[in-house]
């Protein structure tokens, strides 16, 4: 029915994101929670649940798992109009924020309808503003990086506009400072190369195969020719420009968190300091069907790190384990 949006917390698994599927409704799905991923995923879900467009319509909430990263799940079920069914738990503790849900169930099945226009409109809804948001929010990440690194744009240009013109030394010193140098052919360089007047030739020109013609005198010795994207000033200014940009754009936590999440396989074990990192990453991780795991609570950095050597000894041992029970015949695992 519209109004109605599938929560999957921690421990939640695939299950989740398969009912939500099935009944064509909104999924808020954490990042631990096994389930962040698929077609119905609402990565924004905290966030729309503040609009009153959103949060305010909803009346069914499906909670899979244990929800522990947002106070909007809690908030929402809180609300006398909403209903909240709170599916078993992979663990032994039960979901029940407030103590205000009524119903538990062992299990849910969503029975094989045809989606109404209402329905698909509730979802699309969600899946829409989800994506509308997070846009928002990553043009104001560039926005923010582009103000911080404005200071380095005149640096880039003077850099850019001091390789721009190679001229024959010999020359210059001939010329009166004010005349302007004869047009010479430009070198494709990307910085300009100092040759002293004068300076002695420590091998003939047979002998090199890199020096200049006889007619270029401009061009500086022992020098290989540069890419050809560097050929002109708009690209030698482009390429500077972006690698200040990069080079100074602030580090945040969510734009590490993602860095990470982009760098991940499906087969990759994911694991989150707890409280204000794991937060960042759900708030703006795309989906992934990946293994992510955070302690709850203020977990410090020696729970943090014991759970990670544990879950990689874990993944290690299962693999050795596999081994061992493999037939003679059979390909071995390979743990590193």
């Amino acid at each position: 029915m519209p109004g109605t949006i599938v929560v999957a917390g921690a421990g939640a698994g695939p299950a989740a994101e398969e009912f939500a599927r099935a009944g064509g409704w909104p999924l808020i799905a954490e990042v631990v929670s096994g389930a962040h991923f698929g077609p119905n995923l609402v990565v924004a879900g905290r966030t729309l649940l503040h609009d009153p467009d959103f949060g305010g319509r909803v009346r069914r909430v499906i909670v899979f798992g244990y929800p522990t990263l947002s106070r909007e799940i809690p908030a929402i079920i809180g609300q006398p109009e909403v209903e909240a069914i709170v599916v078993a738990p992979a663990g032994a503790e039960w979901y029940n924020p407030g103590r205000r849900v009524r119903r538990f169930e062992r299990g849910v099945v969503a029975l094989p309808h045809a989606a109404s226009e209402a329905d698909r409109a509730w979802l699309g809804r969600w899946v829409s503003a989800s994506r509308h948001v997070l846009d928002f929010d990553e043009r104001q990440d560039a926005d923010r990086a582009a103000a911080a690194a404005a200071p380095a744009r005149g640096s880039a240009e003077r850099a850019a506009g001091s390789a721009e013109t190679v001229i024959d030394p010999a020359e210059a010193a001939e010329s009166p400072v004010e005349s302007e140098p004869a047009a010479k052919p430009q070198a494709p360089v990307t910085a300009p190369v100092a040759v002293p007047v004068g300076a002695p030739e420590t091998e003939s020109a047979a002998d090199d195969p890199l020096a200049a013609p006889d007619d270029a005198p401009w061009m500086p010795r022992k020098l290989p020719p540069e890419p050809a994207a560097f050929d002109d000033y708009a690209a030698r200014r482009e390429y500077a420009e972006q690698s200040l940009a990069e080079f100074r754009a602030p580090i945040t936590r969510r734009s590490l968190a993602l860095a990470v999440w982009k760098s991940t396989w499906p087969h990759d074990r994911l694991v989150l300091a707890a409280s204000r990192l794991v937060r960042e990453l759900d708030a703006a991780a795309p989906g992934k069907r990946i293994e992510v795991r955070a302690n709850r609570g203020l977990a410090g950095i020696d729970g943090t790190v014991s759970t990670a050597v544990g879950v990689a000894v874990a993944a290690r041992a299962g693999a050795l384990a596999a081994a061992a029970d493999a037939d003679p015949g059979d390909p071995r695992a390979q743990a590193a």
